[in-house]
């Protein structure tokens, strides 16, 4: 069980900590809701756009070319085509796995996955294999993410709106599905009749693999919690029956249902979408860091990993809020790092130029410090607060309710007491900021 007052001011200073411009180069402009990137060489990037096409960049002279348009697609809201892959051995096999929604009896939105033939010099695709067909689908929380290792996919199936679904073992939805490179089902699969690697999930968005092969995704949660996961085969993680981190409150069905617990979690929600692992030494500050982009937060979240990859020591927020929203974040194999924006989707505001792939640079990452202690503390009352600080300085605060909506915000001087008798009861997320520094944690009004 995680200490949660400490974990609060880690994880919302994460969300909510100091920042500034980013410093970047746009690579790609007029793009239509950039999904999921891959690197394919020779300064190129490989990527879906949900509406359905397929797509390469080359990084060098900053062109785009259209590789190939998917027909039929189902693209609505958010289904498409989504999720891409390649062979571990793609230099050799040329081989790449593709996930997209298509149309079933009576307009029903289907999900497959399939590989293809890769020709670089078209560039196209081509000899289409179907190798899993017809998962059930939807038009939103379907996840849709892939990853493909040396020996295994694995597909990120969302709960499609329906929550029951994740804790269903005869069910595909709401799960991490683990397929053989051919599409047929691992002998070593928890159950070897069934795709099923772990479940309990809502709506996975985000899946990559550490260098030590830890696997880590995240995940949306409703109005609150969404989550970065390790991965560990047969695992329940909790969807819907608990979210967020083990406490007092949930431990009970925690231990009941033997629910593995995020090692990170957001409320206020950030809506964390693509990740990747950053391995490479070309940014020294972000060696053994989980790389995550965000779609509600319009930010790219920095996590300092362990040595064992499976949980965080430090954390950055890097505030790339000119560009909106980032679907996607992929690092290069020498260590660059590139970011895509999905503005053009149902819920963003776009640009002139949206939807864009920009390089993100070093002295962006190595700018922004984060401090996980504050100089000041809160003293609750029953009907009151008080905030206790060496600086005899003003001190601004927010409250937010656990949807992340704003229900309270002022400012105050240190020992000043604050009433809270408008504010109904419940349990709320307190924000604090005094010059350098920063205060999170939940709050319970009785």
């Amino acid at each position: 069980m995680k200490n949660s007052f400490l974990l609060s001011v880690f994880i919302f200073f994460g969300a909510f900590g100091y920042c500034q411009s980013a410093e970047y180069e746009t690579i790609a402009e007029n793009q239509e809701v950039i999904w999921d990137m891959e690197w394919v060489g020779q300064d190129s990037i490989l990527y879906t756009e949900l509406k359905g096409k397929l797509k390469l960049l080359d990084i060098s002279n900053k062109t785009v070319v259209d590789v190939h348009s998917f027909q039929d697609i189902a693209a609505e809201n958010q289904s498409g085509l989504m999720g891409l892959g390649l062979a571990h051995d793609f230099k050799n096999s040329k081989l790449i796995y593709v996930a997209y929604c298509f149309y079933g009896d009576n307009f029903s939105i289907l999900s497959r996955i399939s590989s293809f033939s890769y020709n670089s010099s078209g560039p196209s695709i081509m000899n289409e294999s179907i190798l899993v067909d017809s998962l059930p689908s939807k038009n939103a929380n379907l996840g849709g993410r892939l990853l493909v290792d040396s020996a295994n996919i694995y597909y990120c199936l969302g709960d499609i709106q329906n929550e029951n679904l994740a804790q269903l073992l005869d069910n595909p939805n709401g799960k991490i599905l683990r397929y053989n490179l051919d599409g047929t089902i691992p002998s070593d699969n928890p159950d070897p009749a069934s795709p099923i690697f772990t479940y309990g999930h809502r709506n996975p968005q985000g899946i990559c693999k550490t260098a030590n092969g830890n696997i880590l995704i995240s995940e949306h949660g409703p109005f609150s919690n969404d989550e970065i996961n390790v991965l560990e085969k047969g695992r329940n993680f909790g969807w819907p029956l608990v979210g967020g981190y083990k406490e007092a409150a949930n431990e009970a069905i925690y231990n009941q249902y033997i629910i593995k617990e995020p090692i990170l979690a957001f409320t206020p929600t950030i809506a964390p979408a693509g990740v990747d692992y950053y391995g490479g030494n070309l940014y020294p500050s972000l060696t053994n860091s989980l790389l995550v982009s965000t779609l509600k937060d319009k930010a790219i979240h920095i996590f300092s990993l362990n040595q064992n990859q499976d949980s965080v020591i430090d954390s950055k927020r890097l505030d790339v809020a000119p560009l909106g929203r980032i679907r996607d974040i992929l690092v290069s194999p020498d260590g660059r790092v590139f970011a895509s924006t999905s503005n053009r989707d149902l819920y963003g505001e776009p640009n002139t130029n949206d939807d864009l792939i920009v390089e993100v640079f070093e002295s962006l990452f190595t700018s922004v410090s984060t401090k996980l202690e504050s100089n000041f503390k809160v003293a609750l009352f029953s009907n009151s607060l008080i905030f206790n600080s060496d600086i005899h300085e003003k001190i601004n605060f927010s409250i937010y309710d656990l949807t992340g909506k704003l229900v309270f915000n002022d400012f105050a001087m240190p020992e000043e007491t604050i009433s809270l008798k408008n504010l109904n009861a419940g349990l709320f997320i307190l924000k604090a900021t005094q010059n350098n520094s920063s205060l999170v944690q939940k709050i319970i009004h009785q």
